[in-house]
């Protein structure tokens, strides 16, 4: 919570009126449920049509712009959020996020997983929902290159997909970012801030 207070008050800071609604996944925060992928989306899904009903109500139908951002784990499941809803998505930004589940584990654990894709039921197929967003979702992609846990190519690869699929993609990298310190990188709000008022 006080990191997203945090990102509000430096986009406040900025010019902008932004709200936020940062929902805790199952298997997260206080949840007692596993993190599994259909559930995860699920939540997701949910929340979304929570969040977006209040702001209707608030401040009318077509009033506001919405972006759907996540990192890591929150980056797949931002895909799949937005390639289910894009007709009422403006913006999509992701950081540090993977292609699919089965690559990211190839590619950190260890190459003998290419031959037992069987054995993942978590697939988080990030990559293959791309085709499925509306080509007029901007989209921010935001990557720390010294980034341990994901590697940075796994970003590379999204953004391909994305321009193959016709959005409108920036690519920020930090040469310095890790998995977990982007936001504390130069020009990290900006990026962000400019990315919103371009929508």
């Amino acid at each position: 919570q006080v990191e997203i207070s945090n990102m509000r008050q430096a986009l406040i800071e900025r010019g902008l009126n932004v709200a936020f609604m940062v929902p805790s996944y199952r298997g997260y925060g206080k949840s007692d449920k596993a993190p599994e992928e259909i559930g995860i989306n699920h939540d997701a899904k949910k929340c979304f049509d929570w969040f977006k009903l209040k702001m209707d109500t608030d401040y009318g139908v077509n009033a506001y712009k919405l972006v759907v951002y996540g990192i890591s784990l929150g980056g797949a499941v931002t895909i799949d959020l937005v390639s289910k809803n894009s007709s009422e998505v403006t913006g999509m930004i992701i950081e540090n996020t993977f292609t699919t589940m089965h690559d990211l584990i190839q590619s950190v654990v260890h190459p003998i997983t290419k031959h037992v894709p069987e054995f993942f039921t978590e697939k988080f197929e990030s990559i293959k929902k791309i085709g499925s967003i509306n080509k007029k979702v901007k989209v921010l992609v935001l990557t720390g290159m010294k980034d341990a846990l994901i590697p940075p190519t796994h970003s590379s690869k999204l953004v391909e997909q994305l321009k193959e699929n016709g959005n409108m993609t920036k690519h920020v990298q930090f040469p310095d970012g890790t998995h977990d310190n982007c936001r504390f990188m130069p020009g990290y709000f900006d990026h962000f801030a400019n990315f919103i008022r371009s929508l």
